[in-house]
């Protein structure tokens, strides 16, 4: 579903990924954990094309990513065919970004009509059971300054899912919420997980990444220095950087 190959991506001097070998299979959920600035979040943000890649190559389903090919070789594509290739990929950020003057359920319906071009109608439908989905079906009429984090987070994720994604990237999603709320995201993505969406998942929520990650991906400085099975790489991580970072986040 998702492959690189050597990628790249610099601002200004600092490589930020220095050659980044990656794979997602359909239905599996990937974690990326690692210590702050290791290039996990630049990562998502080059999958959803909100970056340029400087090198290497980018696929979503065999389809390169940014450009296309033609007589003269590869050429970037227009925002137009970009925003076009990120139709099938939802993304949650560390903050809900909701609009304060809009209710949940219109929150949701929003991006949908603008977008998708879905009828007032089939947009609110979509709205209504997305949020059946993350548990907030009684919530719909409520505005974002009447909700907690954990609700606002679990809309932002029905807002995305409404799109009917292919793909689902998470940005460190618990990492703006108090404590006691972040079991209630998670348990959200938790599900979806084992519904066999897609997905890959910022995380420094080691325990959540074990239980609900297909395969862990360590990352430091630019590069994925270690894969494997969350129980294997949990529990006997091979390179010392990683059992250094697990010793700080355990």
């Amino acid at each position: 579903m998702i492959r690189s190959r050597n990628l790249r991506k610099r601002f200004g001097p600092l490589e930020v990924l220095r050659g980044i070998d990656f794979e997602v299979q359909a239905g599996q959920t990937s974690a990326l954990i690692g210590p702050s600035g290791s290039g996990k979040s630049t990562l998502l943000r080059c999958i959803n094309q909100l970056e340029t890649i400087d090198g290497g190559l980018l696929e979503v389903k065999g389809q390169r990513l940014g450009v296309r090919q033609t007589s003269r070789g590869w050429v970037r594509l227009t925002e137009d065919a970009v925003r076009r290739q990120r139709l099938g990929i939802g993304m949650v950020f560390q903050r809900f970004n909701l609009f304060g003057h809009l209710t949940a359920l219109d929150n949701i319906v929003l991006a949908q009509r603008k977008v998708l071009g879905r009828s007032k109608g089939e947009a609110r439908e979509a709205a209504h059971r997305q949020l059946r989905r993350v548990g907030l079906a009684n919530r719909g009429d409520a505005y974002p300054s009447q909700l907690s984090g954990g609700q606002q987070q679990r809309v932002a994720i029905a807002r995305a899912l409404a799109m009917d994604p292919e793909i689902m990237l998470f940005d460190e999603p618990t990492s703006a919420l108090d404590p006691e709320l972040v079991s209630e995201v998670l348990d959200v993505i938790a599900q979806l997980a084992s519904e066999r969406m897609t997905m890959i998942i910022v995380t420094h929520e080691i325990r959540f990444a074990q239980r609900a990650a297909t395969t862990i991906h360590m990352l430091a400085d630019g590069q994925i220095i270690e894969s494997g099975s969350p129980d294997l790489l949990i529990s006997a991580p091979s390179h010392e950087r990683t059992r250094a970072f697990l010793a700080q986040v355990h």
